[in-house]
């Protein structure tokens, strides 16, 4: 908490150049405007005015949607947006109305005003309302819905200030999609009748869907050939500009037309001058049987929508506390709708801000979002969120900063100020086509279906699941199985460690490769793959191991084998190796000194030792000297010597409490193996906690050890390896080390005594048994040096 947002920004502010540059940290937009051009304005000033063209006919069905009313949903066209542009980190984010919340909003109006209310049918689907009753019903989900904002508020609030700023990235893109392309479905579904004129009861909770369609195809035949023309009339041309013109309009002068807005101004004017609701039995807006928050005029001529008058302005609501009866019934939605409206928004930032290289801080963002629903709860509004499809006209239009915002609020503004009432006359198979077209684009998202089935069938599943129950259950339920399968998901993967064997880098391939293993964790260490980790490390061939390969009885094949194959291994790779025999390289009178030491150790590999022999191998002293290179590639696979495991951490974001037991398990069983344990590349966090851990008396972890590097693991093990041989008895004024294949008795008179207490012997009971032929012995004073004298009895 010490290092969370509040204190950051104080600490920003402190340290900022000026007040100004400290303001610049909290209001975003300054900073925009600091690098600010006036030959943007003008192309900030038309994207805002389109974008409020494209906003007012997406914030009425938003409204609808909600069971508010349409001129609800235009309320957030103004009051989020203003907060949102001064607050907000991202330059093209357009926060408003937005499907999903709406119909988030929607379901938990529906639920809450069923805890309320007992005037449902016996099938607890569908509410009787009479005329009278319809401003009380509109006034209490008014109630219902701005406590949901405000609970949404606060919460997007404390995620911040708490530093749970996780949370607005609990949901993957699969869940967000499959969500949206169902509230879009059932908010579509809704606004199809309406299309036709066709009243229908509204349907609440599981299959309500079904329901719908069921009861739209038993009312067929009463639909309204006026609404039904006027609807085929509004989508032939929308579909036919979008499709047709609007892509070559683009290409010639750069500009979007919001065709929809033109369309409902026009309807709006034909319906009021030629009186089509009286008439044809068209239905309006002010007239549907939908709440939708219309006053029908006094006179057409006072209230008439170019006669401006300064009484207009009590359409803008006036500012007043959200109820508290329904507060404590809010939390659940309050809850949904903030994880909901943080994750859209920052959906519709991504690619904005990607294309052209501004960060957006997901703190801010909750600062700004959180802000804009509190202060909008006040004012009659619901839960806000960002539309992708708005941030994308910004963006295509030129707009640099949120001042377009400011323009698109000011536009909406007017509109409720002074028009506001002018869509009572507004057809409302027109608006319904409108929203039904808007939204069936979001629909394309499942296009996207089959190239998630090709990369992820797990996804792909998940994103049907929760599409299904969406539509089949209900939308709150669908978003909790959802998230449900999401974090199952992520469990199942958590519990399949990801470990890979490395090979050695070109520096070390000649090196002591064969006597250690690299293991990269690309996982973290948890209580849920603890288990799996453990075994598949230990499953790992670990060179060195006495477990690996247990010896025959009777065959003694200590540390002394050891040393044998390492100053063998050391001559091959120092020197060369040779396939020349001894009796070539003793009759070959050109041989050198250097190439007769090979052939013998050529002999010494063809010609296996028989057991019950005795191996004497005498080693000159300067044959330990110089830059000599340990190599154990010629110790024909017998794992006699001790092996090491390098754990690559760099992958490793955590380890919990059950993955520090699990290390101590795997230290204790790789020391019964005699291996050791390196750590390197572990990150800081991770560091630390094994360090601390290794301090406990209780765990094995002191016999582990930590490296910055893999690099620096290989070169301390090449350095101990050096040591070790460099530890023998006499090794630096003879050299003469005994190997024997006889079984482990004493010989001689001598003890059996382990190969790490003979330098703490006295030299008197340090017995070698040299044999030694005559001939060998001339051989080696004719090379003028003690180097190998082998003798087989």
């Amino acid at each position: 908490m010490a290092d969370g947002y509040p204190r950051r920004f104080l600490e920003e502010f402190k340290h900022a150049n000026s007040t100004f540059g400290g303001l610049k940290k909290f209001f975003p937009l300054m900073e925009s405007l600091s690098v600010y051009k006036r030959s943007y304005l003008w192309r900030e000033a038309l994207a805002g005015i389109i974008v409020a063209c494209f906003h007012i006919p997406q914030s009425m069905g938003t409204g609808m949607a909600a069971n508010l009313g349409p001129v609800y949903g235009i309320y957030l066209t103004f009051f989020p947006g203003v907060i949102y542009a001064l607050l907000g980190s991202s330059r093209h984010n357009s926060v408003g109305a937005f499907a999903p919340s709406a119909a988030l909003v929607g379901v938990g109006v529906a639920r809450t005003r069923k805890i309320f209310n007992r005037q449902f049918l016996p099938n607890q689907t569908t509410e009787l309302v009479g005329d009278a009753d319809l401003p009380l019903v509109i006034q209490t989900h008014l109630d219902i819905a701005v406590g949901f904002t405000l609970c949404a508020g606060t919460i997007q609030l404390l995620m911040t200030f708490l530093r749970l700023e996780f949370l607005g990235r609990i949901f993957p893109f699969t869940v967000l999609d499959a969500f949206n392309c169902a509230c879009s479905l059932q908010i579509m579904l809704v606004q199809i009748p309406n299309m036709f004129g066709v009243k229908l009861d509204q349907f609440y909770g599981f299959n309500k869907h079904i329901s719908l369609i069921v009861l739209f195809f038993q009312n067929a035949m009463k639909l309204r050939w006026m609404d039904t023309l006027l609807a085929i009339l509004t989508a032939s041309i929308t579909i036919g500009f979008r499709e047709f013109l609007q892509p070559k309009l683009f290409q010639k002068v750069q500009l979007i037309v919001p065709i929809e807005f033109i369309l409902m101004s026009m309807s709006m004017t034909i319906s009021y001058a030629l009186d089509l609701s009286g008439k044809y039995d068209v239905r309006i807006l002010g007239k549907s049987p939908m709440p939708s928050g219309l006053e029908e005029p006094r006179n057409h001529i006072d209230h008439h929508c170019l006669n401006i008058k300064l009484k207009n302005f009590r359409r803008m609501p006036h500012p007043s506390l959200p109820s508290p009866r329904y507060m404590p019934f809010s939390l659940f939605e309050g809850f949904l709708g903030a994880l909901v409206s943080i994750a859209f928004c920052m959906q519709a930032t991504r690619p904005a801000s990607r294309k052209h290289g501004y960060k957006v801080d997901l703190k801010q963002e909750l600062i700004a979002l959180g802000s804009a629903n509190i202060f909008s709860s006040f004012f009659s509004c619901f839960i806000a969120s960002s539309n992708i499809g708005r941030s994308s006209i910004l963006d295509s239009m030129g707009a640099r900063s949120q001042l377009s915002t400011l323009v698109s609020c000011t536009v909406t503004g007017l509109l409720l100020a002074f028009a506001s009432k002018t869509l009572y006359y507004l057809p409302s198979s027109v608006i319904a086509t409108i929203i039904t077209l808007t939204l069936a684009m979001s629909l394309k998202l499942f296009e996207d279906l089959p190239d998630i089935w090709r990369s992820s069938k797990l996804d792909a599943v998940q994103w049907i699941l929760t599409f299904a129950s969406c539509i089949l259950l209900d939308l709150e339920w669908g978003l909790l199985i959802g998230m449900g399968i999401s974090l199952l998901r992520d469990q199942l993967r958590s519990q399949q460690p990801q470990l890979i064997t490395l090979q050695p880098t070109k520096a070390h391939q000649s090196s002591v490769s064969s006597r250690y293993k690299i293991v990269l964790v690309g996982s973290a260490i948890s209580y849920s793959n603890v288990d799996r980790f453990v075994d598949s490390v230990l499953a790992t061939h670990i060179p060195g191991s006495k477990s690996r390969r247990p010896t025959r009885a009777g065959n003694n094949r200590g540390p002394s084998s050891w040393i044998l194959n390492s100053r063998l291994s050391v001559v091959n790779t120092h020197i060369g190796l040779f396939s020349s025999s001894l009796s070539d390289s003793e009759d070959s009178p050109d041989k050198t000194p250097n190439s007769r030491r090979c052939s013998l150790v050529s002999n010494l590999k063809q010609h296996p030792i028989q057991e019950n022999k005795d191996v004497i191998l005498e080693l000159d002293e300067k044959d330990l000297t110089g830059d000599v290179k340990l190599s154990l590639e010629d110790r024909d696979g017998e794992p006699d010597s001790r092996g090491n495991v390098i754990l690559d951490c760099t992958l490793v974001t955590h380890i919990d409490a059950a993955g520090v037991r699990s290390l101590n398990y795997l230290m204790a069983e790789l020391v019964k193996k005699g291996t050791s344990l390196w750590f390197a590349s572990c990150s800081e966090s991770t560091e630390r906690l094994l360090k601390r851990t290794k301090c406990s008396p209780t765990v094995m972890l002191p016999g582990a050890n930590f490296v910055s590097s893999v690099d620096e693991a290989i070169d301390l093990i090449e350095q101990e390896m050096v040591k070790t041989l460099n530890a023998v008895p006499e090794l630096s004024r003879r050299n003469v080390l005994e190997v024997s294949t006889q079984p482990a008795v004493a010989r001689r008179g001598s003890q059996d005594v382990n190969f790490w207490g003979v330098t703490g012997l006295p030299d008197a009971k340090r017995e070698v048994v040299e044999m030694h032929t005559a001939d060998e012995v001339e051989d080696t004073k004719s090379v003028n040096m003690g180097v190998y004298s082998v003798s087989i009895d």
